[in-house]
């Protein structure tokens, strides 16, 4: 009933009245959380939610730890948002958001 209620509540507007998230009851992370990927061997990057999209996220990327030749982090569609991640001129860097499946998430901060 609870749950019900709460999706009624999304669909007529009231969740920001009362401060819910449209995803309350089915994901794990929110809008500011501070997250981290890992996929690459370890290394990866960390960063903040902006936003939330069903099973996509996307995050502000903060640091970085990418190890490699040239200190980067292969592009992958699911957790790079098809984007190379590190300090090169072509890469994702720190600053810059990148879409990313809720799954890369390897660990919060």
């Amino acid at each position: 009933m609870k749950r019900c209620l709460l999706l009624v509540m999304v669909l007529i507007g009231f969740c920001g009245v009362l401060g819910l998230k449209h995803n309350a009851w089915s994901n794990e992370y929110a809008e500011g959380d501070i997250v981290c990927v890992k996929k690459w061997q370890g290394t990866g990057f960390c960063g903040v939610i902006d936003q939330i999209k069903g099973d996509r996220a996307k995050v502000e990327i903060q640091s970085i730890n990418c190890g490699g030749l040239i200190g980067q982090c292969n592009a992958d569609n699911n957790c790079s948002g098809g984007k190379d991640i590190g300090s090169a001129s072509w890469a994702a860097g720190v600053g810059s958001s990148v879409w990313i499946k809720t799954y890369c998430i390897t660990g919060t901060n």
